[in-house]
């Protein structure tokens, strides 16, 4: 790409094209205006460009507007127009100026072909607009984002504030979060000693009042005039303010971002999106902050509340040690002395008893016996809740073998198809895993006393609360309809003349697989047979 071939500087003069008052329009405009020739040398430029460069006219013709754009955008420029000029395009283009005094302008330029009536390029024209203010804005603006992200958490609000009180160019500001419709109080002040933290204020007679119906507002100049009843503002000696509301993320208005001036905001506009930025970021820190403090209020409500329940606790435990007690010791004596006077009368007075006393006899001391069962079960059944748990990996295979083994030894010629799955582990209480264990095992085997063959699987398997260890029989299964009731202590779902228990088995498996923070299910259909399905949990 080729520079145009240096000519002699021609210029033009819009009083020689145009009539007198538009040649004067366009001399005086405040735009920045320009025309060249088809071989893109500047021939025109209107007063504003000159008044902005502080160059004389004659030195910015021809391509002599080059010397002003700033050295380090100068080369791009340039490759810009000889492109546009050869491909016939239209030039939009942001590029900095160096002023007669040094200064650097930001200007925003636009140039366009014009064209004769046979289509033939005869000139472009060209515009500008000073775009400095907003290039500063826009960096400022840049600026105080990078700053807000950078802020440390550590009292962040405070930071925040000082930020965009520096940013927007005020005196003094304040974040205030509402307490009600009416009222506000200060939690940070750019400046504590001037403008109190912690202040309670009514909204009525303050610009915050505008400001919490959601809107931004900026009182560039007259603030006390506007609100005269705000003795804050004559105290301080405001003269403007700039508030923008904080919103959470529901849109609703909980507080008030407000700069202070004791001078007149000169450029209002680019306070604007300044304060919308930093309002975002304040009002996050706000809602952060109320939920801190909200979590901290809910967890030392949660301390007290575990205290309580653990000195509750406490008390019920030493009520069941108690109560354990009172059933080892007071309740054990007595059915120890009817069993005892029981079998005597039957011994000593036994062919002078008829049948129906034998018989009554008999219930006697089986119910006694039944009753100290019962009473075995509930003790272990506490003893279980109070059993501090020593998890280790055990071998559920070999554990669950020995018990099987143990479990079908008092009926060696029953026909049995029995499968231990290999290589099963846990990590558990070994001792309180073979409780649950042998009470599963043992109730297979009860429920399938009617059957020809015992059949029972133990294995492991995925299900929809991770990986879970099964016992499985082909026994007299239940009635899913009923399987929230298996687990209640002394609950039977048959008949207990069918099959004899304490009705305590499952909830001891229960508690124990609860302790371990796992959790215990069953399915089964009614003389199809039953599965049991548990977890362990972790730690």
């Amino acid at each position: 790409m080729s520079t145009p071939n240096a000519r002699p500087r021609a210029s033009f003069a819009p009083s020689e094209q145009l009539p007198d008052a538009l040649s004067r329009l366009v001399e005086t405009a405040p735009v920045l205006l320009s025309f060249t020739d088809p071989g893109g040398r500047l021939i025109y430029t209107n007063q504003a460009i000159v008044s902005l460069l502080g160059v004389p006219r004659e030195r910015l013709l021809g391509l002599g507007w080059l010397d002003s754009v700033h050295s380090d955008d100068r080369a791009r420029m340039a490759d810009r127009w000889l492109g546009a000029l050869e491909n016939a395009e239209d030039l939009d283009e942001e590029v900095r100026v160096v002023t007669a005094d040094g200064s650097v302008r930001w200007l925003d330029v636009h140039t366009r072909a014009h064209q004769d009536d046979d289509g033939k390029v005869v000139g472009h024209f060209g515009t500008a607009l000073d775009i400095t203010d907003r290039k500063l804005a826009d960096a400022r603006l840049q600026r105080l984002a990078e700053t807000i992200y950078a802020t440390p958490q550590e009292d962040r609000l405070r930071s925040l504030l000082a930020t965009v009180v520096d940013a927007i160019g005020a005196d003094n500001g304040f974040v205030s979060m509402l307490i009600d419709d009416a009222t506000a109080q200060v939690v940070r002040s750019f400046d504590p000693e001037q403008f109190e933290e912690g202040l309670v204020y009514e909204l009525e007679t303050t610009p915050c009042a505008n400001v919490v119906g959601g809107e931004m507002r900026i009182y560039p100049r007259d603030a006390q005039a506007r609100f005269p009843d705000d003795p804050l503002l004559v105290e301080m000696d405001v003269h403007a303010y700039a508030g923008a509301p904080l919103s959470s993320a529901d849109g609703t208005v909980i507080g008030v971002l407000a700069g202070l001036y004791r001078n007149p905001i000169d450029e209002p506009e680019r306070v604007r999106p300044l304060l919308e930025l930093a309002a975002a970021q304040i009002a996050s820190e706000l809602e952060r902050l109320s939920s801190e403090r909200e979590l901290a209020s809910y967890r030392d409500h949660l301390r007290d509340l575990v205290e309580l329940r653990t000195e509750e606790l406490s008390a019920a435990n030493e009520e069941l040690e108690s109560f354990s007690y009172t059933v080892a010791h007071d309740l054990r004596s007595p059915l120890r002395i009817i069993n005892g006077y029981a079998h005597s009368v039957r011994e000593d007075c036994g062919d002078r008893l008829d049948d129906a006393n034998h018989e009554a006899l008999g219930r006697i001391c089986d119910a006694a016996t039944h009753m100290g069962s019962l009473i075995d079960a509930v003790l272990g059944l506490a003893r279980v809740a109070r059993a501090e748990i020593d998890r280790r990996t055990v071998d559920v295979t070999a554990m669950a073998t020995e018990l099987v083994e143990q479990a079908i030894a008092p009926t060696p010629d029953r026909k049995t198809s029995i499968r231990v799955h290999e290589g099963l582990t846990a990590e558990a209480d070994p001792v309180l895993l073979r409780e649950v264990l042998q009470n599963l095992i043992e109730n297979a085997v009860k429920f399938s006393a009617e059957r020809s063959c015992f059949e029972l699987e133990i294995g492991q398997c995925g299900t929809e609360h991770g990986l879970a260890l099964f016992v499985s029989d082909k026994g007299a299964g239940f009635n899913m309809t009923y399987a929230d009731k298996l687990f209640a202590p002394f609950h039977r779902l048959h008949d207990p003349n069918d099959f004899p228990g304490t009705g305590v088995g499952l909830a001891t498996a229960q508690r124990i697989v609860r302790r371990h923070r796992g959790r215990i299910w069953a399915t089964g259909e009614l003389g199809e047979g039953a599965t049991f399905y548990f977890t362990l949990g972790s730690g």
